[in-house]
């Protein structure tokens, strides 16, 4: 189901589709390879915000580099030491990488990240050339 934004036309509306799952492509494969890392995008007028879920990770052990048009995701969860017999054990452990595909259309430079409540939120602000700007008509 497409959803017309503004009124936009059907190509206009395939195009962002287009460039959403470009922008969305991964770019190691299956995110099982390495380890699971949930990942919710949002777009907003100044860019994208990329929300990661890492509950129980110390935020100084989660590394997010940029590099050549592109963002990485890494770290790793601990095991949980026990002396005890573990019966379940449904809790997620070891390396995680998720990497994502931006380009130009962002400004790499003013890319910020914080985390709060188990959840690292990373803001990926627009590159000002793919920002909408109103061109004034002069009267001749």
């Amino acid at each position: 189901m497409m959803t017309r934004l503004n009124g936009g036309s059907r190509v206009g509306d395939d195009l962002f589709e287009t460039a959403l799952q470009t922008f969305l492509q991964p770019t190691s494969g299956p995110a099982t390879k390495v380890g699971v890392l949930p990942l919710e995008v949002r777009e907003t007028e100044d860019g994208y915000e990329i929300a990661a879920q890492i509950p129980g990770i110390d935020p100084a052990a989660v590394n997010v580099t940029w590099a050549q048009g592109t963002l990485t995701i890494e770290g790793e969860r601990p095991t949980r030491e026990t002396e005890a017999r573990v019966h379940v054990s449904e809790f997620a452990v070891g390396k995680f990488r998720r990497t994502l595909r931006l380009g130009d259309r962002v400004d790499g430079e003013k890319i910020s990240a914080g985390a709060e409540h188990g959840v690292l939120t990373i803001l990926v602000p627009r590159a000002e050339t793919t920002k909408p700007r109103t061109i004034e008509i002069k009267a001749t």
